[in-house]
């Protein structure tokens, strides 16, 4: 119940499904490109980077996939 408060505050300046779909863009790829890069760090010392990047490339594009629940 507080989470749904919080949300209708949070989002009430918010009057149509493509602002909402903008703000969760940019987080999706702040959250991204944050998640490749810790990655990167972590196995560049194994030297697996390039098999990593490969598997993570359908994520960097997430807003194909949520975008699809608006229409």
């Amino acid at each position: 119940m507080m989470s749904r408060i919080f949300l209708r505050k949070y989002f009430s300046g918010i009057s149509t499904n493509v602002e909402f779909y903008k703000i969760f863009k940019e987080i999706t790829k702040f959250l991204t490109l944050y998640l490749i890069v810790c990655t990167r760090q972590l196995v560049s010392k194994r030297g697996n980077t390039q098999k990593l990047v490969t598997k993570l490339e359908p994520v960097l594009y997430p807003e194909k996939v949520f975008y699809g629940l608006f229409l």
